[in-house]
């Protein structure tokens, strides 16, 4: 996924989850669970690209995110743009990329931006409250990972071809 068509493609989808997270989202809360459908799409969607464009997808989603919750974006930019980076770099393996991995992908990465922005100082409260919604959410983000995947794998998938 490169290229102008790739660039498009991003930034629709990070319209498209923005509008989920804004509209759906607190529909969806279960308990201390809140979907993060920008995060989420931009962890699928790195899997389909490399280094550079998981980086700048989890830029976008922190972007987007950090400006509906109206808060200061840099936690939000730095931490899902490296895990962005990570899952970029993940996905440019040569890998057999499935509905699966991507889920586990997505909830180690939700995992991992969470606990990153504890650790650069973005939460302030009590811990275990905290720790027990991050663990719940990274969860919910991987069981909405399955469909989100497959759907993008119908849209931005290279073709396989045959190697013999």
């Amino acid at each position: 996924m490169k290229g102008p068509v790739g660039v498009a493609v991003g930034v629709l989808a990070l319209w498209a989850a923005s509008v989920l997270q804004l509209g759906l989202s607190p529909h969806l809360a279960i308990s201390v669970a809140w979907p993060d459908f920008p995060l989420v799409i931009a962890l699928c969607l790195a899997l389909f690209s490399d280094r550079r464009g998981g980086a700048l997808l989890g830029f976008g989603a922190g972007l987007v995110t950090g400006a509906i919750t109206g808060a200061d974006v840099t936690l939000f930019v730095l931490t899902r743009s490296v895990v962005g980076f990570l899952a970029g770099w993940f996905g440019h393996m040569d890998l057999h990329l499935n509905a699966a991995v991507a889920a586990i992908v997505v909830v180690i990465g939700s995992l991992a931006v969470q606990l990153l922005f504890l650790f650069l100082g973005g939460h302030h409260g009590l811990l275990t409250p905290y720790l027990e919604g991050t663990l719940a959410t990274s969860v919910y983000n991987g069981v909405i990972a399955v469909p989100v995947y497959a759907l993008l794998n119908k849209v931005v998938a290279k073709p396989v071809t045959n190697r013999f």
